[in-house]
């Protein structure tokens, strides 16, 4: 189980760094938010990835309409499954993640995100907006209290 310590400075030094520039004040202002939950966080995140839309009406951007229309695992959950797998589990996958010393919060968002986007053939800049506002909701909401209340991760299939 891996335990980051939440350190605002050093998540938006990350954001700075990492987020594309078109989203990066919208993710600076989520991360600085005091009272927001985890559920909030997932929803920007599934809005920054084309996966729903804010109030508003812009479209969609994650429509499939061939035969495997809904089959396919959305990225927004793939991206809860890693970081639930990183923080939650010990499987061998982020072995060497959770070594002592080797976790930064870059280098969390940088691996979540490259996994995601490795998957799924998107571009880094695509989910890396997406992967720092979950991964922020595991830091302020604290590792134990995210593994225990995404437990259901652990016995989804992909």
């Amino acid at each position: 189980m891996l335990d980051v310590v939440y350190d605002e400075r050093q998540l938006l030094d990350a954001v700075e760094a990492l987020v594309p520039s078109h989203q990066r004040v919208r993710v600076i202002s989520l991360v600085k938010e005091k009272d927001i939950s985890e559920e909030e966080y997932e929803s920007n995140a599934r809005e920054l990835l084309g996966e729903s839309r804010p109030k508003g009406g812009i479209a969609l951007t994650n429509a499939d309409l061939g035969p495997s229309a809904g089959k396919a695992v959305p990225v927004s959950v793939y991206i809860k499954k890693e970081i639930y797998d990183l923080f939650c589990t010990n499987s061998q996958r982020y072995r060497d993640e959770r070594k002592e010393g080797a976790a930064t919060v870059r280098n969390l968002i940088t691996i979540v995100a490259t996994a995601v986007a490795g998957n799924f053939s998107l571009p880094l800049g695509v989910v890396v907006g997406a992967v720092t506002l979950c991964l922020t909701a595991v830091l302020k909401i604290g590792t134990n209290a995210y593994c225990e209340a995404n437990k259901a991760l652990a016995t989804r299939n992909e």
